[in-house]
């Protein structure tokens, strides 16, 4: 039986069932342009920001 009590393994269960459709890319996309691209390409976890550096992406 799979321990499916700590965060890491429910996503991996989720990953297991997941059925990837044409709009996994557009999502991809948004969430892509919310956070900040390193030097590299990669994605980091720091939101852009903007309004002078102030709020970040989709805030109000």
């Amino acid at each position: 039986m799979e321990d499916t009590t700590t965060p890491a393994a429910q996503i991996q269960k989720l990953r297991k069932i997941h059925i990837p459709t044409e709009r996994d890319h557009q999502l991809k996309q948004h969430i892509y342009r919310l956070f900040e691209v390193d030097s590299e390409g990669q994605q980091t976890a720091q939101p852009c920001r903007y309004t002078a550096g102030q709020k970040p992406a989709g805030s109000f």
